[in-house]
């Protein structure tokens, strides 16, 4: 009796507190959906610049409803990436075998069995002047050429600071690579990275252009830093630098973004995060692409520029590759009215079984201006005790009645 005198006086213990924790946090913004009613059954909505500052970067709080009278129901949707392509994110390969023959020397790696037509060597050797051979095999046994005397070039005095060890080719599945150095100087080999890029053709960026920038230089230091702001927050994926200097010129160059910022009482302090990196270089056009493979919003940029011993460069403007996101959804009922609701920090990514696919044909949807949900309209479950007296209450009850059956064993006992 004692026992389940216990057990149903701890189950409505545990029911009591959950119930009275219990809450639904709304969403902060709404948009209506503009729909059509037309024989095309997919629909599909652009996500807006502004709408980038109030969704979560990994876009879960993203939900579309649909209201009639006092019913609402949630519509399945997928979300597609144009263009639709994987970031680029180097792989580090395993350096497996080392050799020297006559005057060429070899190294193979083992492959991740994926794709690739990128191969970024890193060399310890800091002036060289190479030539190389590029070959691919699934045994060791049997190699096939997949680059023929590939130039490969690293310049470093107090003038120049410049390296080329990066292998481009066509697309290639093999699950060793040799490479081959015709040199008579000894190369070392320090790592070696593979990639997957797509042909910049067929990837189609929206593209933003920024000529107001605040450029300054560091005599001393001999750097250059460009700062500049975005209205809103943007799914940026590559940074492009245009320059007015019709000299021939190599400069490291480093990326960042404003992660957050500080206020202090010598001021605000900013906190910049690594964004891409690369070479600036008068020889080829130099895209720095986002080094992560998590999507970023960014709004604010610094770009530092190493000079050098060299005069600074003449900045023209910044060109930003972004990304875009599409809603695609199917409405069952044309006479619900559909919203788009976003900006719940608590949400997660929905989980739907029906997929849409972009490349099929569509309505192109627009939104109404946005409306910020009051707190009012937030569809809470409120506590069954709102008052903190009745908790307290049912707690002191519930101890007191476990002590006097507790008092009452041990009397027994004796």
């Amino acid at each position: 009796m004692m026992k389940k005198l216990v057990k149903y006086l701890v189950l409505g213990f545990l029911i009591v507190f959950s119930v009275n924790g219990f809450s639904q946090e709304g969403y902060s913004y709404k948009r209506k959906i503009e729909l059509k009613k037309n024989a095309v059954e997919l629909n599909s909505i652009e996500i807006p610049d502004e709408m980038f500052s109030k969704v979560k970067p990994n876009l879960s709080d993203i939900r579309i409803f649909g209201i009639k009278n006092n019913d609402t129901v949630e519509v399945r949707y997928n979300i597609a990436k144009k263009p639709d392509f994987n970031f680029d994110l180097k792989q580090p390969l395993k350096i497996i075998n080392q050799s020297v023959s006559e005057k060429r020397s070899y190294f193979t790696v083992q492959a991740t069995n994926q794709k690739i037509n990128q191969l970024y060597l890193k060399f310890k050797n800091e002036n060289f002047d190479w030539k190389v051979n590029l070959e691919g095999s699934h045994n060791q046994n049997q190699w096939f050429t997949i680059l023929k005397d590939y130039r490969i070039l690293a310049i470093q005095n107090s003038e120049t600071n410049y390296r080329f060890e990066d292998l481009f080719f066509n697309d290639s599945d093999y699950k060793y690579y040799r490479v081959s150095v015709d040199s008579e100087q000894q190369p070392t080999i320090k790592s070696v990275h593979s990639n997957h890029s797509q042909s910049k053709d067929s990837l189609k960026f929206r593209t933003v252009t920024v000529d107001k920038l605040t450029t300054k230089t560091d005599k001393k230091n001999k750097v250059t830093t460009i700062e500049f702001s975005l209205k809103n927050p943007l799914p940026i994926y590559a940074v492009s630098i245009n320059i007015n200097n019709k000299i021939d010129y190599n400069r490291n160059v480093t990326v960042e973004y404003l992660q957050d910022s500080v206020k202090t009482e010598k001021g605000i302090i900013k906190h910049y995060s690594y964004f891409s990196s690369g070479i600036l270089s008068s020889a080829r056009d130099t895209e720095l692409a986002l080094a992560d493979k998590d999507l970023k919003f960014v709004k604010d940029f610094r770009i530092t520029i190493n000079n050098k011993g060299n005069q600074p460069l003449e900045i023209n403007s910044v060109v930003l590759k972004m990304l875009s996101f599409n809603i695609l959804f199917s409405a069952e009922d044309y006479d619900w009215d559909y919203y788009l609701y976003y900006g719940n920090k608590s949400s997660y990514t929905p989980s739907y079984d029906t997929y849409y696919f972009d490349s099929v044909e569509k309505n192109i949807l627009s939104l109404s201006n946005e409306i910020q949900i009051q707190k009012t309209e937030e569809i809470q479950q409120k506590p069954l005790f709102e008052s903190k007296f009745w908790l307290w209450g049912i707690m002191i009850l519930i101890i007191g009645i476990l002590a006097y059956f507790s008092i009452k064993m041990i009397s027994k006992k004796e």
